[in-house]
């Protein structure tokens, strides 16, 4: 039996209501016929292939949002950290000894300010000392997480309590680079640390994320947010090159 094609009849149009991708109204422009929640996806899902994740970074996609988790653990970095501390542990351990058996003469001869000039030096070294194994542990636990919309940009570093978490407008972006920052390593084998950096609307510049142990991660993450909200990248006086 051959079937006959059926012939179907358009009786009205009429503009669309809500977004063909997301199927919502929130976000949608009916004028237009844009959503501005999947035209920035959209956009970010063309250019983000062109850039290989490093092993360090995570990327998790949602409905209008974008998660760049990066790992703060490397060998090379971790092994910097390591080698000063482990050094420097006789000659802190020595002086602790000789102000500790002088602060317990001065009290003990009623000389009470030598006796605290005597604690001030006991703490002060101590405390920068101690400093070394802090960022060690935060170097091996830590991750940094950046959570993008196109409205928003956050940026936490946990679990270990880290200066630089942000909460800010992603409208205030103007332009992100990476400048080579910190020099660690040692003298016959120097390596640097990298900050991500970012151009904001009032012409100030700030470090989003510092301390990357290569500027390849620094570029990767670049090109993700500016992807990300639409930015064009332009070249920066003292960025490091890609």
């Amino acid at each position: 039996m051959e079937l006959k094609p059926t012939q179907l009849k358009i009786k009205y149009e009429s503009a669309p209501e809500r977004c063909e991708v997301c199927h919502k109204t929130d976000c949608f422009e009916p004028n237009t016929g844009s959503c501005s929640r999947c035209s920035v996806l959209v956009r970010w899902q063309e250019t983000s292939t062109t850039m290989t994740a490093p092993a360090s970074v995570t990327v998790e996609r949602y409905e209008g949002q974008l998660n760049l988790i990066q790992s703060w653990q490397d060998k090379k970095l971790l092994k910097s950290l390591i080698i000063p501390i482990i050094l420097s542990s006789p000659a802190i351990l020595l002086w602790w000894l000789i102000v500790f058996l002088s602060l317990i003469e001065d009290i003990n001869a009623g000389k009470f300010f030598e006796s605290f000039i005597a604690f001030i030096f006991l703490i002060l070294p101590s405390l920068g000392w101690l400093l070394g194994p802090y960022y060690l542990l935060a170097s091996y636990k830590n991750k940094t997480t950046i959570v993008l919309t196109n409205k928003t940009l956050s940026i936490k570093h946990v679990p270990i309590p880290w200066l630089g978490n942000r909460n800010m407008p992603a409208s205030n972006l103007v332009q992100l680079y990476v400048r080579q920052g910190k020099r660690t390593g040692t003298i016959f084998n120097p390596s640097y640390l990298y900050d991500l950096r970012a151009k904001l609307k009032n012409g100030r510049e700030i470090n989003l994320v510092g301390n990357l142990a290569s500027k390849e991660v620094g570029h990767f993450l670049e090109q993700q947010i500016e992807s990300y909200l639409g930015i064009v990248d332009q070249p920066i006086q003292g960025e490091v090159p890609k």
